[in-house]
Parts: structure tokens; C-alpha cells; sequence
């Protein structure tokens, strides 16, 4: 599904250019990290509600360097 959902974003022009197969692994890597580091406590103290924000940013800043703006 994550193979697929990347070569339609890469045949639509919205990738940088680079290599899907790469994009995928990475991105892959990138959610299990984090949620990883979510469940065993290794992310910033956060309040109530800003874990979320946390991982959030992390995707988006992740995101900016596949995606064309």
C-alpha cells in the first residue's frame, strides 16, 4: 500500500526526485521510530496532548524533504 501511494504521489509530479523504493523504507523507518521512542519514553518531556504534536512535527519536517512544495 505505501509502495503504491508513493508511485502515484511520484507519477503525479509530487516527489523530489529520488529513489520510491528509498522513500518507503525511510518513511517506514521513520513512523516505527518514532512510535518506538513514544512507547519506551525516549521523547522530549511533553504536557498532556503534546506528544502527539511532538511526533507530528517530526512527520511533517520528514515530509517537506520527500514532497515538492
Amino acid at each position: 500500500m505505501c509502495l503504491a501511494l508513493f508511485r502515484e504521489a511520484a507519477a503525479a509530479g509530487q516527489l523530489r526526485d529520488g529513489d520510491i523504493d528509498g522513500y518507503v523504507l525511510a518513511s517506514r523507518a521513520m513512523v516505527c521510530g518514532l512510535a518506538r521512542m513514544a512507547a519506551d519514553g525516549h521523547l522530549p518531556p511533553a504536557g498532556e496532548g503534546e506528544t502527539l504534536s511532538q511526533l507530528d512535527f517530526a512527520l511533517t519536517l520528514f515530509m517537506a524533504d520527500v514532497f515538492r512544495d
